[in-house]
């Protein structure tokens, strides 16, 4: 744990947390989120096919407790995944490398759930022991991203009817010289555009990627805060 007091410019103090109750296994990925007043993480252990959660109480500055959910969805070295809430419903998409798949998992309306799970299997082999994945909303769709290791590119995901649905996936290629992906970030918006940032292993390398607004629209647009008529 970090702890930079009240800015991120600070320097930080560490703490070793520890092997939480000895459940973490080559833990992958971390979400940390905070439910009626109470703060808690989601974390992968690729070795051992399971999703634990941390419970902190009402600081992060405690020692968590850990309780092992295990293998939900036929996780096989899960290694990245990412939360999404839609219709006040959770859920949690995670790759595993070596099954070359994605698995969904559903939490009803609260994280602090025991999910249930599916295996949505391979995309049609766009996978290729993928690594990472990060899913937003736009233009009224869900979108996703996944990276993949065993062929340095990267793979958009689509969802025609909601997360519920299958994804359709689109490899994009090798677009900004990946070398083993291991990491994508969230997509953030500056204006119009879209950004995400991908960590390389082997050219110790981030590659920055930009989804430019289209530039057809009918409708006149701005992103100025006061925007003219």
């Amino acid at each position: 744990r970090l702890n930079f007091g009240n800015s991120l410019n600070n320097s930080p103090v560490a703490a070793d947390l520890g092997n939480i109750s000895g459940l973490m296994s080559y833990t992958h990925t971390i979400y940390t989120f905070n439910e009626s007043g109470n703060w808690y993480s989601l974390i992968v252990n690729s070795d051992l096919n399971t999703l634990i959660r941390l419970n902190f109480g009402n600081s992060l500055l405690n020692i968590p407790t850990a309780t092992d959910l295990g293998n939900i969805g036929s996780l096989d070295h899960p290694v990245g995944f990412y939360p999404i809430q839609d219709n006040g419903q959770w859920y949690l998409f995670v790759v595993s490398r070596n099954n070359n798949s994605i698995s969904r998992l559903s939490f009803g309306n609260s994280l602090q759930n025991t999910p249930t799970g599916i295996r949505l299997g391979t995309l049609a082999g766009t996978l290729k022991l993928p690594r990472s994945i990060t899913i937003l909303r736009d233009c009224g769709q869900v979108f996703g991203f996944i990276v993949n290791e065993g062929s340095n590119d990267i793979v958009r995901l689509s969802f025609p009817n909601g997360v519920q649905s299958m994804p359709a996936a689109q490899s994009l290629g090798n677009i900004a010289n990946f070398a083993f992906p291991h990491h994508i970030s969230e997509l953030f918006r500056v204006g119009d555009s879209l950004y995400t940032f991908i960590l390389n292993v082997n050219n110790h390398s981030i590659s920055r990627l930009c989804f430019a607004s289209c530039a057809n629209a009918s409708v006149s647009s701005s992103n100025l805060y006061n925007p003219p008529v």
